[in-house]
Formats: C-alpha cells, structure tokens, sequence
C-alpha cells in the first residue's frame, strides 16, 4: 500500500450538508463538530458511518452532472444514498473542538519544485470541482498582501504561459474586490463573479481565481497549462505557482495534508531559506532600490511602509532592517543606526484602527506602523541582533 492509500485509508469520507462536496476526517476522531472545508458550513459527526468507494462515486458523478447543468437520473435521486447529516450550528460548539474536514487531493504530483517555483500536476477533471477552483488562498500571490487585491483568472493554455500575459488575448477579465467585502463572499459567489474563458479547451474555461494586490498586477505568479486527448478525452493539467508558501496554502485548502505532494513541498521549503528581499512587490523593490544601497556582503532582513503615507508610495518611505543597520527614510528625512547602537523603541496607541506610532531614539524619528509590520520589525531586529529596547 502507497503512503498516500494509507492516508487515506485511516481516514472516512463523508457528503458535506450543504454543498455536496465529499470530505475525509480522520478515524478515530473525538470531536463530534465538522466544519466544511469548501463552504464552511458546520455540521454534528455521525458517531458512526460507513461509506463505500461506489457511494462516492456517484456522489461525484452527480455533482459533475449538475455543475454542467443537467439533473441527475432518477434512480439516483432517489436511490440508496446514504441519508444526509443535518445541518446544525451547535451553540455549545467551540472553536477549538471543531475539526475542518477538507476534500481528498489524491491525483496531484509535484513535477519539480526549486527556486522558480513549484510545478504541479493532476487530472483536468479537477477542474470541474468547484472546491478545487476556489481554493486559491485569498492573499497577494507574490507579495502576501491581504488588501486591496484584485482577483485573476488562471488561463491553461497549450504551453505553460504566464495568465497575466494571456487574459488580454482572452479577455477572460477580472474583479476588483477589497479584502472587506472579499470576507464575505463565499466560494460559489466568488465563483459566480467571474465569466468563463474563452478560446480554451473545456473544462480548463471554467472560472479559477487567483488573487494579486495593486502592487503586483504585473506579476508573473501563476502559469497554467492543459493537454488533452482528443480520442478519449482525458486531460492533465500542471500549474506553476512561483511562491512556495501560497502554493502549500493552496494544497492545504484542497485537502492535500499528508499527501505526498504536500510532504515534498513543506519539506522544500523548511529546506530553502526564504529571502524576505523577494517577498515584496517589485514596484516597492525599484523605489527601495533608490535609497537603499547595501554594502558588499549586507544581507537585507525586512522592508516596513510608513503608514502615515498612502500604500501607493509604499517602497518610498519606512524602514529598512539589515544585517549591519537600521534605516528610515521619508520625504525630507534619511536616518541610520548601526547594529551595534543601543535603539529604544516606544509604542504607543495610534487613532487609526491597526496602527501605531513608533518612535526610535536616539534622533527622535516618528513613524506610523500597522501590526503585521511590528511583528516584522521585531522579528528582523531580532535576527540582526540589534541593541534594541521595547517600551
């Protein structure tokens, strides 16, 4: 038996409630609360239940009858599918006692995974899945940005192409959302957002969003590709997706923990240290570049934007952290410390949701920082082994 059939072989599969889409959680599990992992519905557990590989089987089937708009025969309507588990939001449920129970990912392969990115493979009926389309984690997929995001939709061509080259020979188009009204949307309404895309072989036309902020609208972050034989019609599809971290977000959100697939690409990534220099839009990378010279052999540790000054100019103003210094640079200001400098920090409460303000001493410097960009300072800092005091 295959790592990946021992996987799942100490797992049961169950039929989400409220979306259809077939799950896996683990034997033995004490925890009675499921949430689905496609539509994030929560359900009660059967204390016990017994699936066959057959009843999946046509569970799937039928879901792919519908989703191409037909009904599902008679005889499976109304034939010995195993009875649904109501729906129910416990109130004594807590977050912590509920286990989410993502969809098996069995057929996905790493082809290769280095520093261009990791490169995977399955079978093109996956994209007929509308769990699989939507599980694109909804961040930045070059920079991590959680706002201002723009979603794209992934074009599989006849060669792997990079789709924001492809969509304005396409015009597969795309939507706008902000992170606020992103939280709110769920994956069928996301999915309904966007049009199919045209002059591609089915079912590769079906919507699959990607998610890239202001900054890195040009990126070149996902490239999708598809083959398909004309005789029995069974495909392959492979994707490259440039960021490791989202690609094992995206593994993650299809169910793939455990699976080989997931196993290879954490352990690259555990392996290859991550450079931070690379994680930054590349708009914010050639404004840094104009104030930001390292010296030979200077390693760069963290980039945090100013927030006093609107995202637009981030790259133009903030902090840097290195290896040998700290610097802040603003309009009209332009400050060092070296490494070996005593720094204090003060925090204090900033009138904006979010934000803080900063001062360094010594020279007084004042600036306007969000949480994740303390956290990063701190971390930075920390590495750098600053002579830094927290107040």
């Amino acid at each position: 038996m295959s790592e990946e059939q021992e996987q799942v072989g100490q797992a049961r599969q169950i039929a989400c409630p409220a979306c259809g889409t077939v799950l896996i959680v683990p034997l033995g599990c004490s925890r009675r609360v499921a949430k689905c992992g496609q539509c994030r519905q929560k359900f009660l557990l059967p204390r016990s239940l017994a699936v066959t590989e057959e009843a999946v089987a046509q569970w799937i089937g039928r879901r792919d009858l519908e989703d191409e708009g037909e009904s599902a025969p008679a005889e499976e309507r109304h034939g010995e599918r195993p009875e649904p588990i109501p729906e129910t939001h416990p109130a004594h449920a807590s977050p912590h006692d509920t286990l989410v129970a993502a969809p098996p990912a069995r057929d996905i392969r790493v082809v290769r995974c280095d520093s261009n990115g990791v490169l995977l493979e399955f079978s093109s009926n996956r994209l007929k899945d509308k769990s699989f389309r939507s599980a694109m984690p909804r961040l930045c997929m070059q920079c991590g940005a959680r706002s201002h995001l723009e979603a794209h939709v992934i074009i599989y061509s006849g060669t792997l192409v990079d789709s924001v080259s492809l969509e304005a020979e396409h015009s597969a188009g795309k939507m706008v959302l902000f992170a606020d009204e992103v939280k709110d949307l769920s994956s069928q309404e996301l999915l309904d957002h966007l049009p199919r895309v045209p002059n591609v072989l089915k079912p590769a036309d079906r919507p699959m969003p990607y998610w890239l902020c202001d900054m890195c609208t040009t990126a070149k972050a996902v490239s999708g590709q598809i083959q398909i034989n004309s005789e029995t019609g069974e495909g392959r599809c492979r994707l490259l997706i440039r960021n490791l971290r989202r690609a094992a977000e995206f593994l993650a959100a299809i169910g793939a923990r455990g699976m080989p697939c997931y196993q290879e690409l954490t352990k690259h990534i555990t392996a290859t240290a991550e450079n931070p220099w690379d994680l930054l839009a590349l708009a914010v990378q050639h404004r840094i570049q104009q104030w930001f010279k390292p010296s030979p052999g200077e390693s760069f540790l963290a980039y945090v934007p100013d927030r006093d000054r609107a995202r637009t100019e981030d790259g133009m103003n903030g902090l840097i952290v290195s290896d040998r210094r700290l610097i802040h640079h603003g309009r009209m200001r332009h400050h060092e410390w070296e490494v070996r400098e005593a720094i204090k920090l003060i925090l204090e409460s900033g009138r904006l949701k979010g934000r803080m303000r900063v001062t360094i001493d010594p020279n007084a410097v004042h600036i306007a920082i969000d949480g994740e960009g303390i956290a990063k300072l701190r971390r930075a800092l920390t590495k750098g082994r600053f002579r830094a005091a927290w107040q």
